[in-house]
């Protein structure tokens, strides 16, 4: 059986019990061998599927959880000022690290340490870095500055100009083997204008549907990277929350794909039912339950970089459960929770296109009358909350700064043309893909990189 995209909602059928068994304990070769032996047998299709999934999911957990727990000691002790063990226990216990057990062994995600900075913003503060630490103040300075801005003048544009490439890395690659190459590219709509393909590698299609990518199919001799190079036009309007304009009902048509489920992640589960009575006691408003959800997801989510979600069976229940993601997982459980009640919510991803850098970032928009579609950012929103910065925090549930590239307007949806085989991330595209007619290239079996030419207000 090949899996592929359309094999993704098999996440949300049980696992025998001896296999998760081994799967919690870290028993990786252990689970596999298990496995193997399963699928020798005669067994019902959606359980044949799962464990065929589940044989991927080990491989990916060893890619994702790679830094041993005396190595990601030594990392803190050497970058941040006055760290101690007692303190890395402290923020184990409190949530701030993902981690899995490996053959008995504690084993952190090998993003750990990037990602503590985000979720505890004091430990910037003792930085050793004198640069990494200017770093972190500008970029909070910038946000800042732009919440004034858009406030004085109700609008904001930029235009950036960005360069993205990928590539099989050295021993993946073979030459004369064909390729198929998928990197996403800005999609077309209100607020992202002007699109220009400035620059590329030959044989490029540009596809549109909702997650939005430049193609390219062929069968290279040498290892050159494909790339795009563009530029586009980002414009933001400034909506003000201030006075309360609700009208009394929401719309109930043409909403029907923005209150439904979508498994295995977007799914509407008994505990998450029984969260949502205790988020919206007392919130009458349609604006109300979506700002009790926003403060409850920014308050007790701790952000966390994650594994790849191909990895986690039910995105937003794990946030609600273990109240930890990063800002794709925060964003699904925002969303989620705002479609058990009617509040349709419709996915955005892409960059982070701040001067000076180009990062992978998820957010949201939620529909309320008569506002129309208002964003939400949940990650940026929870940062501001543990930093102490009520306007930021606020400012993030309703609007957005203009330092974005959306090239993804839906979330776990095909390609065009749709590939063969399971993508890297099943759900999302932010990096890209390649594959050839054997298989997807891993992670590790590519080379990938992204550059920020220009950003200049317009």
């Amino acid at each position: 059986m090949n899996l592929t995209l359309k094999n993704i909602p098999c996440l949300s059928y049980p696992l025998p019990e001896d296999v998760m068994c081994l799967k919690y304990a870290g028993e990786y070769e252990a689970e596999r061998d298990l496995i193997d032996s399963l699928l020798e047998r005669g067994l019902p299709k959606p359980l044949r599927e799962r464990l065929m999934m589940e044989r991927l999911f080990i491989k990916g957990m060893l890619e994702n959880y790679t830094v041993e727990y005396q190595d990601g000691l030594d990392k803190l002790e050497a970058e941040i000022q006055d760290f101690n063990v007692d303190e890395l226990k402290i923020l184990l216990v409190g949530g701030h690290l993902d981690w899995r057990l490996n053959q008995g062994n504690l084993v952190f995600h090998r993003s750990f340490f990037s990602s503590l900075l985000i979720n505890a913003p004091v430990l910037r503060r003792r930085l050793k870095d004198k640069k990494l630490r200017n770093y972190w103040l500008a970029q909070d300075s910038l946000l800042d500055d732009n919440i004034e801005i858009l406030k004085a003048q109700g609008k904001r544009a930029f235009r950036f100009h960005i360069k993205h490439w990928i590539s099989p890395s050295g021993d993946a690659f073979v030459p004369g083997q064909r390729l198929r190459v998928h990197l996403p590219f800005p999609l077309k709509n209100d607020e992202q204008r002007r699109i220009e393909l400035k620059d590329s590698s030959p044989g490029i299609v540009i596809s549109d549907g909702p997650q939005r990518t430049a193609y390219f199919e062929v069968a290279p001799k040498e290892n050159v990277p494909f790339f795009i190079e563009y530029t586009y036009e980002y414009h933001l309007q400034y909506a003000d929350l201030s006075q309360s304009l609700e009208a009394p009902k929401q719309p109930s048509r043409d909403f029907a794909g923005y209150v439904s489920e979508r498994l295995p992640h977007i799914r509407f589960t008994p505990y998450l039912r029984a969260l949502l009575c205790e988020i919206l006691e007392g919130k009458e408003t349609t604006m109300e339950q979506a700002r009790a959800i926003y403060n409850f997801v920014t308050t007790n989510v701790k952000y966390a970089y994650m594994r790849d979600y191909f990895l986690i069976e039910n995105i937003t229940e794990f946030a609600a459960s273990n109240l930890r993601g990063d800002c794709g997982v925060q964003t699904l459980l925002f969303m989620t929770l705002c479609r058990m009640i009617g509040i349709p919510t419709r996915w955005q991803s892409g960059f982070s296109a701040k001067p000076g850098s180009v990062g992978s970032h998820d957010w949201c928009q939620f529909y309320v009358q008569p506002y129309g579609w208002l964003y939400c950012d949940l990650s940026y929103g929870g940062e501001a909350w543990r930093s102490g910065n009520v306007e930021r925090w606020n400012h993030y549930f309703g609007n957005l700064d203009p330092f974005r590239m959306v090239a993804n307007s839906e979330f776990q949806t095909e390609f065009n043309p749709v590939k063969r085989f399971m993508r890297n991330d099943p759900y999302d595209n932010q990096t890209g893909e390649i594959e050839t007619d054997h298989g997807s290239l891993t992670d590790s079996q590519l080379d990938r990189g992204r550059e920020m030419l220009d950003a200049s207000e317009i």
